[in-house]
């Protein structure tokens, strides 16, 4: 594959993700989102949630969407200590995941 190819077939997974993103926000039931970003060479997209840096307040959000679009709960221990607390789930043709960073080993 040329160089050309590979940079139209990235050009291609950013629109997609772009989309993606203008229709996820008119999704039912979607929290808040801070930023998103789009994978450049797979169009996968990725949201960070603007919610408050606690467990009790990010878990109540991501249930619902766990159930509804049959996704994945997700939880990352960052090195400073704190965790990512997300849902991966396929939307359309998109892979999505929306996270929160929580403070502390367990959201305290």
């Amino acid at each position: 594959m040329s160089a050309a190819q590979r940079a139209e077939d990235r050009r291609a997974a950013q629109m997609g993700g772009a989309r993606a993103v203008e229709r996820l926000a008119s999704l039912p039931g979607l929290p808040p989102v801070r930023r998103w970003e789009i994978d450049g060479s797979t169009g996968a997209v990725r949201g960070q949630l603007d919610v408050a840096a606690s467990r009790e307040a990010v878990v109540p959000l991501l249930r619902p969407l766990v159930a509804a679009h049959r996704g994945r709960a997700r939880v990352r221990n960052l090195p400073d200590g704190s965790r990512q607390l997300g849902v991966r789930f396929e939307w359309r043709l998109w892979d999505v995941e929306l996270w929160a960073t929580i403070q502390g080993p367990r959201g305290s």
